[in-house]
């Protein structure tokens, strides 16, 4: 066998082969300068990412101060503009706003005491329609009786109304109209045909 170590050829014949592919073998000279090279390579890939990404970072971290900075002035002119008259005649939104809030707070403040001195009167109202019960049951017991069972709204309108509880009275005592006034004047009245 020859140099080349043995082997078939290309066409297939006995010989010598010349080698194809020369990283593949372990025994050539020119493998060590290769390998430091792809070496090299992947190095120089991997140095250029570690700098892309730091270079990446450093842009994001610049937009990200920078856009912190413009959001912060932004903050800070408006709430100065929500805080600050624009001239002396004007108030400002701050005060428009606390203005509001006062006068909705005094409102329901109002309209707190108006309920509970509602509630005081309609003790004083109970209190008073009781007594007027009373006094009418004292008077005529049939009629406190109806009383009773009437509707309230029908009850205060009667309580209220002194004729109306006179003509109650006289209906509860028995009379039922046998004064002899009343009918006269029932009979002396003209008829209407």
């Amino acid at each position: 066998m020859g140099e080349g170590g043995g082997g078939f050829n290309a066409t297939g014949e006995a010989g010598t082969t010349k080698n194809r592919y020369p990283l593949t073998r372990v025994d050539t000279p020119v493998q060590t300068p290769i390998m430091v090279l792809v070496a090299a390579l992947i190095f120089g890939v991997f140095a250029s990412n570690i700098i892309a990404a730091y270079l990446c970072f450093f842009c994001v971290r610049r937009w990200y101060y920078r856009e912190r900075d413009r959001i912060r002035l932004e903050l800070e002119t408006t709430l100065r503009a929500f805080v600050t008259s624009p001239d002396a005649s004007t108030p400002s939104p701050l005060g428009v706003f606390m203005d509001t809030l006062a006068t909705l707070f005094a409102g329901r403040l109002i309209a707190q005491f108006k309920h509970m001195a509602g509630g005081v009167q309609s003790g004083l109202s109970i209190a008073a329609d009781h007594a007027a019960q009373e006094e009418l049951s004292s008077q005529s017991p049939l009629i406190a009786l109806v009383m009773g069972i009437m509707p309230k709204g029908i009850r205060k309108a009667l309580i209220k109304n002194p004729g109306m509880l006179a003509a109650l009275s006289t209906l509860g005592k028995g009379n039922h109209g046998s004064d002899s006034s009343e009918s006269t004047q029932i009979a002396t009245r003209p008829r209407r045909d």
